[in-house]
């Protein structure tokens, strides 16, 4: 079944993290990123409660991040309470199955890197260039772990001219940057035990489209990413009309990776959601339970840091099992 077009598609809307703390995770994304902070907001409430499953009484801060005013690529942090704050990942170099990175554009990636790792922030590799596929471009890459567990991963866009990199360098070039010269949510990574039902998944309820489908198995791009020497990867990047907001879904070909997917639950600590803007949402729900999907909350109202009250559903994604929100256009 083949769903909306992908020009009605803007992207990822939120990637939402439940933090262990707000004022760190402000301190970073506001801070260390530039990007702009919604003001703090109290949740809670019957919705709140039955949105996230979960117990009564059940409270959380929340604050939104966002460059430019854009409503593609941003990120949320929510800090529940509850003493059952387990963490979705650990603190060790690699990707996992679930949701497991922030991609951010930057100019200057060698200067920025060296002020990050004077902070104390930990990098997985030095920045490293390397071929997306087959001509698609050679950007220049570095990962290092931030907030809750979270890997940052910035990008600085690079590639002969005609490549696929080289256009999106272009696209990115008239969108805004934080104060401190870095993108939105560019790109985010969500790894897969099958990314055929994914693909299938991002196309047909979100409206996405495949941009770049490849198998990256270099050692330089293994080295990048902290996946085994002689890893081979599947990867295919899904966008909408937007540049940014886009993900990266791929499935290990070679080697196997820790499930983290089911651990991304409220009230955990890390990358818990990520959340989709569509048209239709009692449409879009219809054609998730066909794929597969389970869903987990029935659409209800809920509130965002913003003042903002949106309708919105929370389900389990085919192809790992990770949380996607559903939000009513």
């Amino acid at each position: 079944m083949n769903g909306r077009p992908a020009s009605s598609a803007p992207g990822l809307g939120m990637a939402i993290i439940g933090t262990a703390s707000i004022d760190a995770f402000v301190a970073f994304y506001a801070g260390q990123l530039g990007m702009d902070a919604s003001p703090v907001a109290e949740l809670g409430g019957e919705a709140f409660e039955r949105h996230w499953g979960l117990p009564r009484g059940s409270r959380a801060r929340a604050v939104l991040m966002s460059v430019g005013g854009s409503e593609v690529g941003r990120v949320l942090g929510i800090e529940f309470t509850g003493r059952d704050r387990r963490w979705i990942a650990d603190d060790t170099r690699g990707p996992f199955i679930g949701y497991w990175n922030l991609n951010f554009y930057i100019d200057g990636i060698v200067d920025t890197c060296a002020r990050l790792a004077a902070q104390g922030y930990r990098f997985w590799s030095r920045p490293i260039s390397h071929e997306v596929g087959k001509g698609a471009g050679a950007p220049i890459e570095a990962i290092f772990l931030g907030p809750d567990r979270v890997a940052i991963n910035l990008v600085q866009l690079g590639g002969a001219s005609g490549s696929a990199v080289a256009e999106l360098q272009q696209e990115a070039a008239r969108l805004p940057r934080s104060r401190k010269g870095f993108s939105q949510v560019a790109t985010t990574a969500h790894a897969t035990h099958d990314i055929a039902a994914a693909l299938a998944f991002h196309r047909d309820v979100l409206g996405l489209r495949p941009t770049i489908d490849t198998v990256l198995e270099s050692p330089a791009v293994n080295e990048l990413t902290g996946r085994p020497k002689d890893a081979r990867t599947r990867v295919v990047w899904m966008r909408g009309d937007h540049p940014y907001g886009k993900v990266a879904l791929s499935q290990p070909l070679n080697y196997a990776l820790v499930d983290r997917a089911r651990e991304a639950a409220a009230p955990a600590i890390g990358y818990l959601a990520q959340s989709f803007t569509v048209p239709d949402l009692a449409g879009a729900l219809a054609v998730a339970r066909s794929a597969g999907a389970i869903v987990l909350s029935e659409p209800r109202e809920v509130e965002l840091p913003t003042d903002l009250r949106v309708i919105a559903a929370l389900l389990r994604s085919p192809g790992s099992g990770a949380p996607v929100q559903l939000v009513q256009a």
